[in-house]
């Protein structure tokens, strides 16, 4: 793939968020975007059109399913790929996230290769684990 990957990473845990960045250094042409809070992912989302949103869902500011809702209205429902990352594992708020049609909904705590393995199932969900390609990440704090 020749174009980078935008990738907008919405977490407030510094530690998580670091782990994130350190995991995915070697993985995939991701080309990585970080916020720490609600608003400044939206303040992000109205200037550049991601591919994939890794997104906490418990955030300063507005939350997750705010910041869902903004991205879908200027984006499209189907403009970009989401994986929603948080400590949320009611059946409330995995039903919320079935109605706002996340790509996956993963639980914390989860290892840098569960994250890299649905980042890979939600980029190509047609390859097999075989094919799945690794290269480089791009990191910039914003």
């Amino acid at each position: 793939m020749a174009d980078k990957i935008i990738t907008l990473q919405v977490e407030d845990d510094a530690g998580i968020a670091k782990l994130v960045q350190i995991g995915l250094r070697n993985y995939t042409e991701l080309q990585l975007h970080h916020v720490t809070n609600g608003d400044a992912a939206i303040e992000w989302l109205e200037q550049y059109h991601p591919d994939l949103i890794l997104l906490d869902i418990n955030l300063p500011g507005a939350d997750g399913w705010e910041v869902l809702d903004f991205a879908k209205d200027k984006y499209g429902a189907h403009g970009f790929k989401v994986i929603v990352t948080t400590a949320r594992r009611d059946a409330l708020s995995r039903a919320t996230g079935e109605m706002h049609h996340v790509d996956s909904y993963l639980i914390k705590p989860y290892t840098v290769q569960q994250l890299q393995a649905v980042i890979e199932q939600v980029l190509n969900p047609t390859l097999d684990e075989d094919e799945q390609a690794y290269a480089s990440v791009e990191y910039d704090e914003e």
